[in-house]
């Protein structure tokens, strides 16, 4: 379980706009998220600080009871963080997992190399001489044949093509333990919405949404049709018609359009949270 109370962070400290103020989070176990936002909306710091990579200026942060920063090798060698920009270091894939991985007790050499093999990586290439797509996938496999409670990727996909994100995709879903919890920070959500199954959304006033996405689709009605619904709180176009928003009181399981919840999400906020709540409020009655 991540907990976060009241975090802030800025980068001149204090002295300018935070990036991340006042932040409460509870992230459940177990789920592979998805976490949504506009450039600069702090998706990157937040993944540092959930690493023990940059130190909270106001509130604080435990996985499991940790606090991240203090880096105990013993909470940090079941937590991986994967960023978007990986180092060419001069060392063949084999030599350096096998390095690096005995600091991680489920690490799999045998799952890295099937994996370097699923993604077509050449194996006798050193890191420093791959492309950058080739890198991020060697990094990626290594880390994904760690086996950790904790993996968090930044951009995994940024740099594949087509066919690399479809093999990621797949591993990601195959390979990961079913306790583990995965923060996928990104831009490209057509590239994962297919294998997170929970999201979460930033916001720099502190209010965030977090939730499974199937609990959304029953706290929300997600109608796909041509006909427009006046309890709507959102209506986007689709080649096929359009998808809208509404409050759900029945609960009725719908299908929810991620795309759309993260535009409503970041264009009328208010008015969805206010619709989420409705729906709460009768479904209680």
């Amino acid at each position: 379980m991540i907990d976060i109370h009241s975090l802030a962070f800025s980068y001149r400290k204090g002295k300018g706009t935070p990036v991340l103020d006042r932040l409460d989070l509870r992230i459940p176990s177990g789920h592979i998220y998805g976490l949504l936002g506009p450039n600069g909306i702090g998706k990157t710091t937040l993944l540092h600080l959930l690493s023990g990579l940059k130190k909270p200026q106001m509130g604080e942060i435990r996985i499991d009871g940790n606090n991240p920063f203090d880096r105990h090798p013993s909470f940090l060698e079941h937590l991986a963080f994967v960023p978007d920009e990986m180092p060419g270091i001069r060392e063949e894939p084999v030599d350096y997992a096998l390095s690096r991985g005995r600091f991680y007790p489920a690490f799999s050499p045998d799952l890295f190399r099937s994996l370097l093999s699923v993604f077509n990586v050449d194996s006798a290439k050193r890191i420093s001489a791959m492309s950058y797509g080739e890198r991020k996938k060697t990094y990626i496999a290594f880390h994904i044949a760690c086996q950790n409670t904790y993996l968090f990727l930044d951009e995994p996909t940024n740099g594949m093509d087509l066919s690399s994100k479809a093999l990621f995709r797949k591993a990601l879903a195959a390979h990961s333990k079913e306790d583990s919890t995965i923060l996928i920070a990104t831009h490209q959500l057509a590239d994962i919405e297919d294998i997170i199954d929970s999201v979460i959304l930033l916001d720099r006033k502190g209010e965030v949404l977090c939730l499974p996405i199937d609990e959304i689709g029953r706290r929300l009605r997600f109608e796909y049709d041509t006909v427009t619904r006046q309890d709507a709180v959102w209506t986007e176009r689709l080649p096929s018609g359009c998808v809208q928003i509404c409050p759900n009181p029945e609960r009725a399981e719908t299908r929810c359009h991620i795309g759309a919840l993260y535009n409503a999400f970041y264009g009328r906020k208010e008015q969805l949270l206010q619709a989420m709540s409705k729906s709460d409020q009768l479904s209680d009655k």
